[in-house]
């Protein structure tokens, strides 16, 4: 009997884990657009002016592919990482609340192209943060550019 409630457990756990999951990764699928807003919490690779030939730009995050502007990902795969806000702020030197995400978990996708052990796709929308269900956060040399969900 303990065993099955082990197992129950077990399954329960991991039916949770990959419905939040799933959850996730439905919200990053979709239709993307660069606003004109884009922070920069550190040093940044691009200046303001930089920064701002990227609004407008559409990315289109499909199942089985990604496309930034004029560039095409095909098979392309998702991984997800979960950060709390301690691991955020060891990774990028800053809060996440200063770039607009509260909370204590933040939601880190990075693309990769050509299957599951592909290349890390390095261009604009390489990796991003789900801010909400229509807002996302695309960090690209060292700036974070707010994109919102047009589809």
């Amino acid at each position: 009997m303990r065993y099955i409630f082990i197992l129950l457990t077990f399954f329960i756990s991991i039916t949770f884990l990959k419905a939040n999951e799933f959850e996730y990764k439905h919200l990053a699928l979709g239709t993307w657009e660069i606003t004109g807003t884009h922070y920069c919490p550190n040093v940044c690779a691009l200046d303001d002016e930089q920064a701002s030939s990227y609004s407008g730009t559409i990315i289109e995050l499909l199942k089985f592919e990604a496309n930034v502007g004029d560039k095409n990902c095909r098979d392309v795969s998702y991984l997800y990482r979960h950060l709390t806000s301690t691991k955020f702020v060891q990774k990028n030197r800053y809060h996440p609340a200063r770039i607009g995400i509260d909370g204590d978990t933040v939601v880190e996708v990075s693309l990769y192209c050509g299957g599951l052990f592909g290349e890390r796709l390095t261009d604009m929308a390489s990796h991003f943060y789900i801010k909400n269900q229509n807002e996302i956060l695309i960090s690209f040399d060292g700036v974070n550019f707010l994109a919102k969900r047009i589809k």
